[in-house]
């Protein structure tokens, strides 16, 4: 193709084209315009601001695509490498962010100079203004609203399953179960359990009876969670008085103590025998 240097210098015969007269660059003061087919498709001003289709860039890199949807692709062919998009800041304690907006509102998302992530609605695009809704802290959690507080951050989400026994406080007693199946939920420092085994036999043994072997310790403070609040839906394993009022059960370490207040208003322990327990509960843990 032959490059001819003898356009108008406008967007319908730029000033360097080829064959085509109506494509290539066009030069105004302190600009450079690239053209396609007698319209202008970027613009480089003189700020050193690019713009796609708006020939008033107003940021680094301005991407203005009227009535169609607009998309960023990356394509990556090479399998050893990653497609990626990488914002970098070059002085230290600095942040990156992406800003996304329409008419109405706006949200931003991005890392500030203490490497936390954050999500920002609200914020204009000079970076004032804005209301902080979440963020990731830097020393892991995520927070709310605002909130800074390393204490007051979500740490912890988890789910599975484990294996309840009987035990006693003084010496365990010999056990043999039909079914033992126990699930959890935990969020932060917050656990909620659920139960249910059945005993096919039992002997020996001295000390209070305990549902044990679940799957965080209790908080050691006794007062602010850590008892917590066992609740018992069908255990006819238990003694009759106790089916029949309140049980009292506490969390203690990794077990549930089990006792209940008798028709004297006296809190005794609870007596296990064959038979089925089963029920949930929600306490706290000290991390």
């Amino acid at each position: 193709m032959t490059i001819r240097i003898d356009g108008t210098n406008t967007a319908a015969n730029p000033g360097i084209t080829g064959s085509d007269t109506d494509t290539g660059l066009q030069f105004g003061t302190d600009e450079v315009n690239i053209v396609t087919g007698g319209s202008t498709a970027v613009t480089v001003d003189s700020s050193q601001r690019v713009g796609i289709n708006t020939t008033s860039p107003s940021q680094r890199l301005n991407l203005n695509i009227g009535g169609d949807q607009t998309w960023l692709q990356i394509d990556k062919t090479r399998a050893a490498d990653e497609a990626m998009i990488q914002l970098v800041h070059s002085t230290t304690n600095r942040g990156s962010k992406i800003r996304y907006a329409n008419a109405d509102s706006s949200w931003v998302v991005g890392i500030d100079g203490s490497e936390n992530f954050l999500f920002t609605s609200g914020e204009a695009a000079d970076g004032s203004g804005g209301t902080e809704r979440a963020r990731f802290l830097s020393t892991g959690g995520l927070t709310f609203n605002g909130d800074t507080a390393t204490a007051n951050a979500l740490d912890d989400y988890e789910e599975g399953t484990f294996v309840p026994t009987i035990t006693r406080e003084t010496s365990n007693p010999t056990v043999s179960y039909s079914y033992q199946t126990g699930s959890y939920v935990k969020i932060g420092r917050s656990v909620l359990v659920y139960f249910d085994l059945n005993i096919s036999s039992i002997s020996g043994g001295t000390g209070r009876y305990a549902v044990s072997n679940l799957p965080f310790p209790t908080a050691t403070d006794g007062s602010n969670g850590g008892y917590g609040s066992p609740q018992f839906r069908s255990s006819n394993a238990f003694n009759s008085d106790a089916r029949i009022n309140n049980t009292s059960a506490f969390h203690v370490a990794s077990r549930i103590d089990l006792l209940y207040m008798n028709s004297s208003a006296s809190e005794v322990d609870i007596t296990v025998s064959t038979g089925r327990i089963t029920g949930w509960s929600v306490y706290m843990t000290n991390d």
